[in-house]
């Protein structure tokens, strides 16, 4: 017999696997689910960490041609 508390936990995976990927079909697997929430979480992880290197990146080339700018500006 389900008891609220499953019925809520129930309806939380079932967003969390709507959330994960939109295109696809809810998943009721709960451990399914979580492997794919840790996929999703290292990749993003994976993508901040690029974009960090290139933001570093970008603001050292930008230095100098700010500084050039507000010069002759």
């Amino acid at each position: 017999m389900f008891t609220v508390l499953n019925i809520i936990m129930c309806r939380s995976f079932a967003e969390l696997s709507k959330a994960l990927d939109p295109r696809k079909d809810v998943k009721t697997d709960k451990t399914s689910i979580v492997a794919d929430a840790i996929r999703v979480v290292t990749q993003l992880r994976a993508e901040n960490g690029q974009l960090k290197q290139l933001n570093k990146f970008l603001e050292v080339k930008a230095s100098p041609l700010a500084r050039f700018v507000l010069t002759y500006a």
